[in-house]
């Protein structure tokens, strides 16, 4: 991978595999975080879902192991005003996923 430092080879070669493995509702959270950062209730609702759904949480916690989302406040993960936002990496699964369908 050439221009990226040590530490985002080491954390694009670590999640590849994860990246390939996601729900229906871990593809749709991804993609509804493209447009913008949004919090979990936003995301619920928008999804259809509860915003206390163990599955929405469960959803955005692989998101986030997987590097794909990120806190917009991470020294401060239950700010009242955080939200959730899409990374480079997620970026490029949406980017790969449209490619894989598309080709």
């Amino acid at each position: 991978m050439r221009g990226l430092g040590a530490h985002d080879e080491a954390h694009h070669e670590a999640h590849d595999g994860a990246h390939e493995d996601l729900t229906d509702t871990e593809a749709r959270v991804l993609r509804l975080l493209a447009s913008e950062p949004r919090n979990r209730p936003e995301i619920a609702d928008h999804l259809g879902l509860k915003s206390r759904s163990g599955h929405l949480y469960k959803a955005i916690a692989h998101l986030r192991t997987a590097g794909l989302i990120e806190l917009t406040i991470p020294d401060r993960p239950q700010s009242k005003n955080q939200k959730m936002r899409i990374t480079p990496s997620g970026l490029a699964w949406l980017a790969e996923r449209r490619a894989h369908i598309e080709g």
